[in-house]
């Protein structure tokens, strides 16, 4: 592949440097955001976490806006060694994005897939003793109906009462559903026909969250220890940075109660699910899809390099800036030689030629002047009808002094 011109080469490389420049801004952006997820930026503990692939994509921004400004450097100023430091850029930028790229989609459709399975429902059999973490995303959505069902059962109950908070700020069907309700015993709307277990708030010394419950107490321990103990600290702990990242509880099902977050702000917003889906979403697909844009453009740039886009090779290029060199310097020489002033013959010929005109003026009507291939000036005169008229004046003029010469009044 070569170019039919210097002008297509330079437009080749400038569009593909203007390409990985956009492409190394957004990189830098998806790093802010990277850093800004809420599941990073909401826990102190897992911050440490997203300083890494901040820093790593940031880096790989600033890399590839650097290669972009050198693309168009080399655009327009040829350089042998500009030209093996892009290519090495460039070859080194597609190889990282693509291997990035390649993991972040493959760790995305593994994500997703563990995901769809934590909520189905499981086998004994697919118990493992030996892994902690298998059985934790295992059987997370156990322990999520754990967690749904002693919540609502015990929250703001008499066994776990909740400091004072709206009551309000509950939907009453959706409490109905879990057997509650938020309307008090000496509330007329109350019907204990229903059998809903009514919202008890105190004025003091209730709880906050039914984490302070579960955890502190042991209340429940103390009256009902196999519901509790069925929880381990790992998922809890999973739970307590979901809530804090994204206002959600649990997985599969959404609790009325937070396990962490304070009885007043009310609610969940839902299950921890969705935000979680759109977090992969965000880091690893969206992260995966701008590492090829990065890559690729940075193929389609070594491309044009490795088929040397702007010139076949160096041999080309020499001789096409020697004959430009030698161009201008043909042109330079012509201009000095066929320069007209008053220090060669050209121009001492045309001075007197001009002097002569200009004494003639009122005679010549025009002229003409040009310069042939040996460097000789010739001169046009053309004439007007009334100078063509008085060309013999001469003549008349010598008739009539022939006249008076021979006319000798003395001889009278």
């Amino acid at each position: 592949m070569s170019c039919c011109s210097v002008k297509c080469c330079r437009v080749y490389l400038s569009v593909f440097a203007v390409i990985i420049i956009i492409a190394g801004i957004v990189v830098c952006i998806f790093s802010v955001s990277v850093k800004n997820e809420a599941i990073f930026d909401s826990n102190d503990d897992f911050k440490k976490y997203g300083r890494v692939p901040f820093a790593i994509s940031l880096s790989l921004g600033i890399i590839l806006i650097l290669t972009g400004l050198s693309s168009l450097v080399t655009s327009y100023k040829y350089n042998r060694i500009m030209r093996i430091i892009l290519g090495c850029l460039s070859f080194s930028l597609f190889i990282s994005f693509i291997v990035i790229g390649s993991l972040l989609i493959r760790e995305y459709n593994e994500g997703i897939k563990i995901l769809n399975n934590v909520c189905r429902n499981i086998e004994i059999r697919e118990f493992d003793e030996n892994s902690d973490m298998h059985n934790l995303i295992l059987f997370a959505g156990s322990y999520d109906m754990v967690l749904m069902t002693t919540s609502n059962s015990f929250m703001c109950t008499d066994i776990c009462p909740c400091k004072k908070a709206d009551a309000n700020l509950w939907n009453e069907r959706e409490l109905n559903y879990a057997g509650r309700t938020r309307y008090q015993y000496n509330d007329t709307r109350y019907n204990k026909t229903n059998q809903f277990n009514p919202l008890v708030f105190v004025d003091s010394g209730g709880y906050n969250n039914f984490y302070d419950c579960l955890g502190i107490d042991k209340m429940i321990d103390q009256k009902y220890p196999n519901e509790s103990g069925l929880i381990p600290n790992n998922m809890i702990q999973i739970i307590k940075m979901l809530e804090n990242s994204y206002h959600c509880n649990n997985f599969c099902q959404t609790s009325e109660f937070f396990l962490f977050r304070d009885i007043t702000e009310g609610p969940p917003r839902g299950g921890c699910m969705k935000p979680i889906q759109a977090m992969l979403k965000r880091l690893l697909e969206g992260g995966g899809g701008i590492s090829f844009f990065a890559s690729f453009s940075s193929f389609f740039l070594l491309l044009g390099l490795l088929f040397n886009c702007r010139f076949r090779n160096m041999k080309d290029y020499e001789e096409w800036r020697s004959n430009q060199n030698q161009n201008r310097q043909n042109d330079d020489s012509s201009i000095g030689q066929f320069k007209i002033d008053g220090f060669n013959d050209i121009g001492y010929q045309s001075s007197i030629v001009q002097k002569g005109f200009h004494q003639n003026n009122d005679k010549i009507g025009g002229r003409t002047i040009n310069i042939n291939d040996d460097g000789q000036v010739q001169v046009e005169y053309v004439l007007t009808n009334g100078q063509d008229q008085d060309r013999n004046e001469p003549y008349h003029r010598q008739s009539a002094q022939k006249l008076n010469n021979d006319y000798d009044d003395t001889q009278i």
